[in-house]
Formats: C-alpha cells, sequence, structure tokens
C-alpha cells in the first residue's frame, strides 16, 4: 500500500499508483541507406523460389534501426538477418498496406543484410527501400539543487496545499518514507508539484501534527523536468517511479526513479535515480544498475 497511516493519507493524493508519466523522449531518424531497386528475373531466388535482393550495414549492439521496403508493383517482404543468417526479424505488412517495414533493436555490433523480397512468388517490379538510425534524445533531468528551486528549501507549508509556498504551484501528490520497521514513525514524505511546465520533487519532515492538519517542512527539492518533459500524459514513454528496490532486495520507499513503460511486473529500464535520505535531509543521485520499480498496472 502506498500510505500506512491514515491521518497522513488526506495529504499525499495521486501517486499511490506509483509513478508520474513523462513526454516521449524525442527520437531522431537518420537514413544510413536509400535505394531505389527492381525485382525481376535475373534476382537471386530463395528456397521458395521467390527473387530477392540483398544490401548490407553495419550495426551497432543497441542501436535501433527502422527498415521501410515500399512498392507499387508488388507486395513486399522483407527479411533481417545476421551474418550468420540467422532472423532477427521479418514483416510483411503495416499500417493497413502492402508495403514492409522492421523497427528492431539490434542485438550485437556486427553487419546485417537486408532481403527484399515478395509475398507472392510471382511478385516483381520496382521498390524504393530505406534502412535508417533512431536516436533518441532525452531531455536533461536536473538532479542537482538549482537556484529555480532553492527558495523553497526550509518553508514550511500545510499538506496537500501549496497556495503558501512560492510561485504558481499545482500539489501532483507524494509518498511517504519509511523503512517498514514495526516502530516506525511516519516523519518522512516526498511530493511532486507541478510549476508551469516543470516538475519538482520535494523532499519534506513533519513539524506539527494538529489532528488532521500536517505542516510540512521542505528539506530538499530537485527539478525533473527540463526542456518541458514533463506533461503527465499516459500514453507517455517515461515515467517517475516509486516503490523500487536495488537488486531484489526489499522495496526502498527512499528510491525514485525516470523508468521507461514496460508491459512487465517491474521496470527495469531505468533512466535516472534518486534517493531520499533521511539521515541527510537529501534527495542524493544514486546508480540505476540493479534498480527496478514496480509496476502498478501489472496484471490488472
Amino acid at each position: 500500500m502506498c500510505f500506512q497511516n491514515l491521518a497522513l493519507l488526506t495529504v499525499f493524493l495521486g501517486l499511490c499508483s506509483g509513478q508520474i508519466f513523462l513526454k516521449p523522449a524525442s527520437a531522431q531518424s537518420t537514413s544510413i541507406l536509400r535505394e531505389q531497386g527492381q525485382i525481376d528475373s535475373s534476382d537471386r531466388r530463395l528456397n521458395d523460389d521467390s527473387l530477392y535482393d540483398l544490401y548490407t550495414f553495419s550495426g551497432d549492439a543497441g542501436q535501433q534501426v527502422v527498415i521501410t521496403l515500399e512498392s507499387s508493383d508488388f507486395d513486399t517482404y522483407l527479411f533481417l538477418v545476421d551474418t550468420n543468417g540467422n532472423e532477427v526479424a521479418e514483416n510483411d505488412d503495416y499500417d493497413g498496406t502492402s508495403n514492409s517495414r522492421i523497427t528492431t533493436t539490434l542485438p550485437v555490433s556486427s553487419e546485417y543484410r537486408v532481403i527484399v523480397n515478395s509475398y507472392d512468388v510471382s511478385g516483381r517490379g520496382q521498390y524504393i527501400l530505406d534502412i535508417a538510425t533512431v536516436s533518441t534524445t532525452s531531455p536533461a533531468l536536473t538532479s542537482s539543487t538549482s537556484q529555480d528551486v532553492t527558495e523553497y528549501i526550509g518553508v514550511d507549508y500545510l499538506g496537500g496545499s501549496t497556495s503558501t509556498l512560492p510561485g504558481n504551484l499545482r500539489f501532483r501528490g507524494g509518498w511517504l518514507v519509511y523503512a517498514n520497521t514495526p516502530d516506525e514513525q511516519f516523519n518522512h514524505g516526498v511530493s511532486v508539484v507541478l510549476r508551469d511546465n516543470d516538475a519538482l520533487i520535494f523532499f519534506e519532515e513533519i513539524i506539527e501534527r494538529r489532528g488532521s492538519n500536517i505542516t510540512w517542512r521542505i528539506m530538499d527539492a530537485i527539478s525533473v523536468s527540463g526542456n518541458g518533459l514533463i506533461d503527465f500524459d499516459p500514453q507517455g514513454e517515461l515515467n517517475l517511479a516509486h516503490h523500487c528496490h536495488i537488486n531484489g532486495n526489499q522495496i526502498d520507499m527512499a528510491i525514485f526513479a525516470i523508468i521507461k513503460l514496460e508491459d512487465a511486473e517491474y521496470y527495469t529500464d531505468v533512466r535516472q535515480a534518486w534517493r531520499a535520505n533521511r539521515g541527510t535531509g537529501k534527495i542524493e543521485e544514486i546508480s540505476s544498475q540493479g534498480i527496478a520499480c514496480e509496476n502498478p498496472g501489472w496484471g490488472v
């Protein structure tokens, strides 16, 4: 559960799902080969007697490529194989057309072969082949305290309300930071607020309780936006997640991270990670190695 103390539940809203949605990083495509060719009776034949043309390119492990084959003369078919002849990917039709496209991440650094083929043995005619690499440009995520957020450090405010804080802020939610011990006192938390197109992370401690009214003091603050990254779009590719652990150990509520969405029980593609250190009162950037964060939508 996101909250273990009902008195604190009223001041933390919106983040029990364990993630905040961010805009996808921008992708840039660079064509490394563009060829206008033709399938005709002089070409080589596959085992099914269909004709094909062969192209090669060099690729690096982890590199994303998009290979597109288009023709108005025949129903295209596309293969990508490695130097040993092992199939990496194939495609017949895409986007409701008879053209073909392969989008894949190369498994190893090697030379690869693209086989231009027809779905029908009798297929003949002209085509256009394009092989492109895709590079993802992620906006920089600020992991150190910047001048833009220092005005919040040391400020007290009533939980769930940002009206007393400087600037036009919108409270997005938060979670408690605790160690799961039997006598644990819930005195620390993390809040996420929006400031125009920025998302700010506050690390806080409780300084006063009056019934359900809780006053928090901001001990540290960082921005995780940068270049308009935050937009809280559920279709986004990147997310801010908590409920994380390191190397399979117990969930550590002090850890939160920028992750890429995956259809899996845990997010393991971690781009950047932080720890809300209760000992120092600081948000500290940590290595993303071995970190995995729960996917709250898994199995739902």
